[in-house]
């Protein structure tokens, strides 16, 4: 019965756009992340449940957000050959993996400048 769900490869199209939603996700999550953090309004939009606070508005979104990029980049992808593209789109996975890794370190996310007048 499951037999047909399970496939020997999986469609050079379908593993593209994943990563590339992937990295399209990452990419969005530091920086609503940051924003979270620095501004209020975007505190009160992303709590969606008291029990969980801001994260369950963060993973709902970065959920949203990888949905909407995949279905995009699979309807962008649909019957292309795009081997030209795997490169590049895995650069981009790991370029947007590298940031969100940098950008959502304490000290380095925690960064304030305080200008003093003198």
């Amino acid at each position: 019965m499951f037999k047909r769900f399970l496939k020997k490869h999986i469609p050079e199209s379908l593993a593209l756009a994943a990563t590339f939603a992937a990295a399209v996700t990452l990419t969005f999550a530091w920086i609503l992340n940051l924003l979270v953090t620095r501004v209020d309004v975007f505190y009160e939009w992303f709590v969606f449940s008291e029990r969980f606070g801001v994260v369950s508005g963060l993973y709902f979104s970065a959920s949203i957000i990888y949905l909407v990029s995949l279905f995009l980049m699979l309807c962008w992808y649909r019957n292309k050959d795009c081997s030209h593209q795997r490169e590049n789109v895995f650069w981009f996975f790991l370029s947007a993996l590298f940031v969100f890794f940098v950008m959502t370190l304490p000290g380095i996310f925690s960064f304030e400048i305080f200008v003093q007048n003198m």
